[in-house]
C-alpha cells in the first residue's frame, strides 16, 4: 500500500473520530432523544424528498457542464445513477474514488473519455467553492464585521469581479501557465494535456456558461438549506432561513477544502459552532446537524450502494458481450 492511500485512511480515521468526539461531548444519548421526541415522519419524507431533489440538481449541473466540454449522448437517468454511486463511493472511502467511479461509468457505458469525466467534475466542485466562497465572505463582512448591508454588496461584487477576472486572465494566459512547474505537476497528476486544459479555460471564461452553472449551483445550496431549516424548526430551532444558508454553506466549504475526505467528522463540528455562534441549545443544534448528516449523506449511501451493484453488474454483462462477439469473429 502506497503513501498516499495510508495517508488518506489515517484522514478518514481522524474524520471519524472528529464525529465521535462533537457527538460525545455534546452527549448522544440528549441528542438521540431530541430526535425521537420530535422528529416526525412527515420530516423525515420531506427531507428525504429535498435530498432527492437536491441530487437531481446536482446531476443536471454535471449534465451541462459534461455536455459544454464534449457533445454526447449520455441520457439524464444514467447520469443520476452515476451520481449516486460515485456519492457512495466517496462518502466510503478514502481518496477521490468517487470522481473516479463517475469517470468510470460513463467510459465504459458511454464511452466518454476519462479526461472528459473528471474535467466536468473538477469544474463541477469550483462552482460549488465560487457559490460558498461567496456565501461565506457575505457572513464575515455583514455578520462578523458588521458591514452595512449596501457596502457588504459593493465588497461581494467587487469580489465576483475579481473571480470573473481571474477566470478570463487564466484563459488569456493559459499557455503560460501551463508552462509553469506547478501546472505541469498538476496535469501529470490529472493526465490532462495542454489542449485538455485549454477547452477548460475556455468552458469556465465562457460568461453564459458560468452565469447558469453558478445559478444552479446556488438552488442547489438553497435547497439543501431549505432541507436543514425543516429539520431544524421540526425541532425547536428559531432562526431565520439566511442563516441556514449561511451555516450550511460555510460548514460544507470548510469540509470540501479541509484534508479529511469528504468532510467527515469537519462538516458536522463546523456546523454546529456556528450554530452555536446564535446562541441557544447545543444539544439541538447537534440533534438538527445529525439528523441532516443521517437524512442526506445516508439516504444517498443507501441509494448509491444499491445502483452501484446494479451498474457494475451492466458493465461486467457489457465485457462478456463485447468478449463473446471478439471470440465469434476469431472463428
Amino acid at each position: 500500500m502506497d503513501k498516499k492511500k495510508i495517508r488518506n485512511i489515517l484522514l478518514t480515521l481522524v474524520g471519524i473520530a472528529i464525529f465521535i468526539a462533537v457527538y460525545s461531548y455534546i452527549g448522544f444519548a440528549e441528542v438521540a432523544y431530541i430526535l425521537q421526541q420530535n422528529l416526525t415522519l412527515s420530516v423525515i419524507v420531506l427531507a428525504l424528498a429535498l435530498t432527492t431533489i437536491n441530487i437531481m440538481i446536482r446531476t443536471y449541473r454535471w449534465d451541462i457542464i459534461l455536455k459544454h466540454l464534449k457533445p454526447c449522448k449520455v441520457p439524464y437517468a444514467s447520469m443520476l445513477s452515476y451520481t449516486f454511486a460515485g456519492s457512495f463511493l466517496a462518502n466510503i472511502t478514502p481518496g477521490k474514488v468517487g470522481e473516479l467511479g463517475k469517470s468510470y461509468f460513463l467510459k465504459k457505458t458511454h464511452g466518454v473519455g476519462l479526461r472528459y469525466g473528471l474535467s466536468s467534475i473538477a469544474i463541477d466542485k469550483v462552482s460549488d467553492i465560487l457559490v460558498t466562497g461567496c456565501v461565506a465572505v457575505f457572513f464575515f463582512l455583514y455578520f462578523v464585521l458588521k458591514v452595512k448591508l449596501i457596502f457588504t454588496i459593493m465588497w461581494m461584487a467587487a469580489f465576483i469581479a475579481l473571480i470573473v477576472t481571474v477566470i478570463i486572465a487564466a484563459k488569456i494566459f493559459s499557455g503560460r501557465i501551463m508552462k509553469m512547474g506547478l501546472a505541469k505537476r498538476f496535469m501529470k497528476k490529472k493526465k490532462l494535456t495542454p489542449d485538455e486544459v485549454n477547452q477548460i479555460f475556455k468552458a469556465m471564461a465562457s460568461p453564459h456558461f458560468l452565469a447558469k452553472v453558478i445559478l444552479i449551483s446556488a438552488v442547489l445550496w438553497l435547497v439543501g438549506a431549505y432541507r436543514l431549516m425543516i429539520i431544524g424548526n421540526s425541532i425547536g430551532i428559531e432562526m431565520a432561513y439566511i442563516y441556514y444558508v449561511m451555516v450550511l454553506s460555510i460548514s460544507l466549504l470548510i469540509g470540501g477544502l479541509s484534508f479529511i475526505p469528504s468532510g467527515i467528522g469537519i462538516n458536522d463540528a463546523v456546523m454546529i459552532f456556528l450554530f452555536n455562534l446564535m446562541g441557544g441549545s447545543l444539544e439541538l443544534y447537534g440533534a438538527a446537524t445529525l439528523a441532516n448528516t443521517i437524512l442526506s449523506v445516508v439516504f444517498v449511501n443507501l441509494v448509491g450502494g444499491i445502483l452501484l451493484i446494479t451498474l457494475l453488474g451492466k458493465v461486467r454483462e457489457s465485457r462478456i458481450k463485447n468478449r463473446l462477439r471478439k471470440d465469434s469473429k476469431d472463428l
